[in-house]
Order: structure tokens, then sequence, then C-alpha cells
């Protein structure tokens, strides 16, 4: 399987011209990327084998520092520009980088262009690190092969149904997994990506209706900002948008319907994968009317079994641990073999596999239903539940817009549930305790709910509970 450099090097040489990436008013061809790359390379000079930490937000030098690094042997690994201090130091101290390049370290590279050697890149070398999200702790690299890469690149656009030349915009880091997915469809596929040029709902939705994208990728909590944030997205000129692309975290039926009613004509796929899976279901609008509550079914060269306490493949309709097998099987953590063992393994008959650590069962029909993350069951009143379905009730409140659930010790009860939420304007905490104490079981009732302005998020997007379980001791907002 060839190289992601040596891929975007044959669509350059095929097609010079043809656009690789929109930002503002600054607009690069396959070969003024190539170009870029080799002045950047040149102010390198990688040692083979070299880990390069990236820590930049989206931009065209970032993709052609990526080309740079690969030319080199080096290995690109990817931190979000957002990440606390803290995630860097710890990265920096176990993994020891040969470089980390943040904006300053890039702005003192050379300008301008100049020529590329490209070097043999065999289809088993390790081709990049991207760091989990750490939402639930200190992020661990994943390490994932070129071949790996080349091959989940085109699985999905057959998934996805990208025709020969789509224009991708791009509103989510590259350095999250998904992001990352987006600049390997310039480099493999040879589409265009567009990038905003600020990180922000109003230019993302003023780029929409500028550089007319035929594709939007997204997750959930952007949709949410656009649709019911400050964003402009209803003046935002929607008719060149045929794909909208989502992964992360669940998508809500009510979030998912009000986005089919701002675009009906799109076509909105829902997608579920780990950074160490690339991507393993998807679910299209032509499967979702039955199957509203469901990951969809495995892509192309993915099986996903459900494994038992004992890691064997259980029946259809029994719930327990999703596995993913086959294509994008990630290749190790990175310095961290425990970890690798503990989550690339066996399941029974099947092969090596990861173990998700999310929980849910197949139906007779093949779809995925997910019960939320293992991590994230409770019990509550002596009642075993899942904090993401209390999340899901309570958004599903009329006057709730978003939802965050965690279980705080209790010396009495052992847990209780504390709710944090975004709501409708004028609406209250008291408001939604009534909805709630209406709507929902007693075990399922926070004992406390608070109302934000926006629920914290880490620098992917995703919910940053570690902050909402700090914060749960000493909230400044109105609490009940």
């Amino acid at each position: 399987m060839t190289h992601p450099l040596l891929r975007f090097a044959e669509l350059a040489s095929q097609d010079p011209d043809a656009l690789a990436v929109i930002q503002g008013d600054h607009a690069l061809g396959r070969a003024d990327l190539i170009g870029r790359a080799g002045a950047l390379a040149q102010g390198l000079s990688l040692a083979s084998g070299a880990r390069v930490l990236v820590q930049l937000p989206n931009s065209p030098d970032m993709m052609a520092l990526v080309l740079a690094i690969w030319a080199q042997g080096g290995l690109p690994m990817f931190l979000s520009a957002k990440s606390p201090a803290t995630h860097l130091d710890a990265i920096i101290a176990r993994h020891a980088p040969a470089h980390v390049i943040d904006i300053a370290a890039l702005e003192a590279l050379p300008a301008g262009q100049a020529s590329l050697d490209l070097p043999v890149l065999p289809g088993d070398a390790d081709a990049s690190v991207v760091f989990t999200s750490g939402s639930t702790g200190m992020p661990k690299g994943v390490v994932q092969k070129a071949a790996t890469l080349t091959s989940g690149a085109d699985r999905v656009a057959r998934v996805m149904g990208y025709g020969p030349s789509e224009r991708i915009l791009v509103p989510v880091p590259f350095a999250h997994d998904y992001g990352w997915g987006q600049m390997l469809s310039c480099f493999i596929g040879g589409h265009t990506l567009i990038l905003p040029s600020r990180d922000s709902l109003v230019d993302i939705s003023r780029t929409i209706s500028r550089d007319v994208p035929t594709v939007l990728a997204g997750v959930p909590s952007l949709f949410a900002g656009l649709l019911h944030g400050i964003s402009d997205f209803e003046n935002s000129q929607t008719d060149s948008l045929r794909i909208v692309s989502s992964t992360g975290s669940p998508f809500a039926p009510a979030l998912y319907a009000a986005l089919r009613t701002r675009l009906p004509d799109v076509r909105i796929l829902r997608n579920f994968g780990l950074t160490e899976t690339y991507r393993s279901c998807c679910l299209p609008p032509e499967m979702a009317q039955g199957e509203a509550d469901s990951a969809g079914r495995p892509i192309e060269g993915v099986t996903i079994a459900i494994a038992g306490p004992d890691g064997r493949p259980l029946p259809a309709d029994q719930e327990g641990e999703v596995v993913h097998l086959g294509a994008g099987v990630f290749d190790r953590y990175l310095d961290d073999p425990d970890a690798t063992a503990r989550s690339r393994r066996t399941c029974g008959d099947l092969g090596i596999g990861v173990f998700t650590g999310d929980i849910g069962r197949l139906d007779q029909d093949g779809f995925l239903h997910l019960a939320g993350r293992r991590d994230r069951l409770v019990k509550s009143m002596d009642i075993r539940l899942n904090l993401s379905d209390v999340e899901a009730a309570l958004t599903a409140l009329a006057m709730v817009t978003e939802t965050a659930v965690i279980a705080r010790p209790n010396p009495m009860s052992g847990v209780e549930l504390v709710a944090f939420c975004t709501a409708r304007p004028d609406i209250t905490a008291p408001d939604i305790r009534r909805a709630a104490n209406r709507a929902l079981p007693a075990h399922m009732r926070p004992r406390e709910i608070t109302v934000l302005d926006a629920l914290p998020r880490t620098p992917v997007g995703k919910t940053d509970y570690p902050a909402l379980a700090n914060w749960s001791a000493s909230t400044q907002k109105e609490t009940l």
C-alpha cells in the first residue's frame, strides 16, 4: 500500500495546479504544497525516525510540515494547539520528541518554496502518532502505519460516496483523529480542503457561503453551536453542500432532526470510531429511519464483535464490550506496551482487535447499538445505569440543549448524579429540575443541576468531564 506522501506526490504530478487547500485568501495547489514542504524540510534537517511534535492550529503550512517530516523520514506526532501545558509537558517528558513545532517554531522555518526529495517509504513505516483527547485522563499516543492510513482514507471515501474532487470544509483540528482523516483525504484522495480562517462559529458559517464546500466534516458540538449558538448559520448559503459527516460524541436525535430541517437535501452520515480504529461504523440517512439509535453498520474491511468478560464473542442482541477487528486497527500506543496489550488483544477465534471500552450490542441485522462507555457505568439507588442514558434523557427535555452528567461520591448513598446543562433562553435550574422529576425515574434524577452558558470542552471538542468534576465542588453558576 502506497505511503501517503508518495500518493500525494503522484497526484501532484498528474495535476499540479489542482487546489489542495484554501484558507481565506490563501490558496495552494498540489505542486505549491509540495514546494512549501520542500522549504520547510530544509529548515528541519531531521534524522531518520525523529519524532516531531506538531502543536499548531489548522493551516496550509501545517499540511506542508507533515509532508516535510515524512520526506525526511520523521514521525509526525499531533497534539492540539489548545491542549493544556500539563499534557505538553507530560508528552515531552515521556516521548522525547526531537522537535516541538508550535507557531513560533514554524515561523522560524524557511519561507517560500523549494524542491522536495522523495525517499523510499514502505507501507509498514510508522506514519503518525495522534494523541487521544485526554477527556478521561492523560493522552496516549496512537501509532498508525502508513498502509493503514492510506487504506483508511480510501475506504472512508467510498463509504462517504465521495466524487473525484470534493471540497471538504474542515472546522475540526487536524490534531484530532477526525481532522487528521480530512488531511489524509487531501493527500490520498486529492480532495480540496477548506479551512476557516478563525476558530469561530461565525467564520465557519461565512466560509460555507464564500468557499462553497461540498462536504462539511464536524462533530455534534459544532453542529449544536451552528444551529443554536451565535453563528449566522441560518443565513449561510448551503446549496453547495451535499454531505455532512459527523463523528465523536453521540448525535442526539433532536440535534439530528434540527440539522435535517436546516439541510433537508444534504446526506447526513453519522460515524463511530476511535483514534485506535480510524473508522468503525457508519449510519447513512437511508438506514437511519429505522435505526435512529444505532451507530450504524461496520464499514468496508471492518468486523465488529461484542465480547463478554472472558474476551470471547457474544451472540446477537447480547450486551458486552465493542471490539473492532480488521482494517484500521492501530499498531501500538507509543512507548506503552502495557496499555497496548490491554487494548489490542485476541477476541476468541476472530483474531486481534481493539477492545474499545464502549458497551454495546449488535442486533440481528448487524447494526451496532451503543450503551455508553464501560467507565461510565454506575449504580444509583442500587440500580445499574449508564451516565450517557441520563444525559440523553435530560437532553430530550424541550428546554435543554445539551447535557453532561458525572457521578460524585456521597458518604450516605455511595454515589449521586450531578448534571450540567445548557438551556434555552430564560430557562433556570429549577425549571429543569421540575421537568426532570416528571420525566425521569428516581434513580436517574440528578441530585444537583447546574445551568452553564456552554459545556467545557477538551481541545478536540469533547465534553471535558474532569473539568466538570473539579467544577462541581465550587461552581459559580446557578445551582439547585
